[in-house]
């Protein structure tokens, strides 16, 4: 039979186990708090690359990454996986913070490296990552990018085109609209053909690759060539003078005036802008939209046109329209072309029976 003593020395040991035990569970909740496992969602490279996977970030120390896994697969360069058995990864902190509100991630690996920059990633939710179409003084510092050997003209680096991060379960993009050019002209002549792929959804171009043709006095083309505007890998942004620029597009904004503007990403004096404005939102709907004309006024073009801002040389769309039609899911497509293989074996096979 325990005495009172021994009671009271039960009691004390119980009462100190728990405090232990919800101090613990307290630390640990703390500890699990400030690590968020970012998930890689509809992650695609401007050479036609993809990257899937995860990594977990100590949000508070932006310091080496506790696990992560990231598959690299298409485009220019040989597949991968970075993991901790073959690379280094690191969170990288807001400069204005130091060791405080990590706004990106690193990767090192033997021969290769892979950084992703967004503007939050110590809150849960779903956020951008900076891609190649918002340009930067610093493209290395601010933007996505996967290299080989470093930034020069033997390795020019690949860089994020489209893509997020999630704390989040992936999800795939919502419904993509390829608007495509048609009958644009402008007041001096020139035309504009080509196509951009727009998510209504997101409020942001994924992809495009326009063609310019007549407007040489203000994209200075080489030897009367057109000018393309595109993101295609080699193309690298400013700063980098050893391979073709990449243009950077932005959307004003989702659209209450629907105008989207690209831009070479020059400094403001020799910044060269394409401009298309619609006068109202593109929608998921797709159809056919025309183009808001435009006009110079004041110093700046109001509407559908290009400018060269330091110049101040203009030209002002007088005609054209924006088709939309829905992009189809990659399964969808792989369907459609499987589809049209059987009809077109079918048609052989009766052809050669004589029916």
């Amino acid at each position: 039979m325990e005495g009172p003593i021994m009671k009271l020395s039960t009691l004390r040991a119980t009462a100190l186990t728990a405090t232990l035990g919800s101090s613990l569970l307290v630390y640990s909740q703390s500890v699990l708090a400030d690590l968020l496992r970012w998930n890689l969602q509809n992650v695609g490279f401007n050479d036609g690359g993809v990257a899937t996977g995860f990594f977990l970030l100590d949000t508070q120390t932006a310091g080496p990454l506790t696990d992560f896994r990231v598959k690299v697969a298409g485009g220019k360069y040989p597949s991968y996986e970075y993991s901790p058995q073959n690379s280094s990864g690191s969170g990288r902190a807001n400069p204005n913070f130091p060791g405080f509100s990590a706004v990106g991630v690193d990767f090192e690996a033997t021969g290769r490296s892979l950084a992703f920059r967004a503007s939050q990633l110590t809150k849960p939710g779903s956020y951008p990552l900076a891609s190649i179409k918002d340009g930067g003084p610093s493209p290395s510092d601010d933007l996505s990018y996967e290299t080989q050997g470093g930034f020069d003209v033997l390795h020019p680096a690949r860089w994020i085109r489209t893509g997020s991060v999630t704390t989040g379960i992936p999800q795939p993009p919502g419904t993509l609209i390829k608007w495509t050019l048609d009958g644009v002209k402008f007041d001096n002549g020139g035309t504009a053909t080509g196509w951009f792929v727009y998510d209504a959804s997101m409020g942001a171009v994924e992809d495009f690759s326009l063609h310019i043709e007549g407007l040489c006095a203000i994209f200075n083309c080489a030897d009367g060539k057109a000018q393309d505007i595109n993101q295609s890998f080699p193309c690298q942004p400013s700063p980098y003078s050893f391979a073709p620029l990449c243009w950077q597009v932005h959307v004003y904004p989702r659209a209450a005036l629907g105008t989207l503007s690209f831009s070479n990403g020059l400094s403001p004096s020799s910044e060269i802008d394409l401009n298309l404005a619609t006068g109202k939102p593109l929608t998921d709907g797709g159809g056919t939209v025309p183009l808001s004309l435009g006009h110079f006024d004041e110093g700046s073009l109001t509407g559908s046109g290009a400018i060269f801002s330091h110049e101040l040389l203009h030209s002002s769309v007088i005609a054209g329209a924006l088709v939309g039609t829905v992009v189809p899911e990659p399964s969808r497509a792989l369907f459609l072309v499987i589809g049209l293989a059987a009809l077109g074996m079918l048609a052989s096979a009766r052809r050669h029976l004589g029916m």
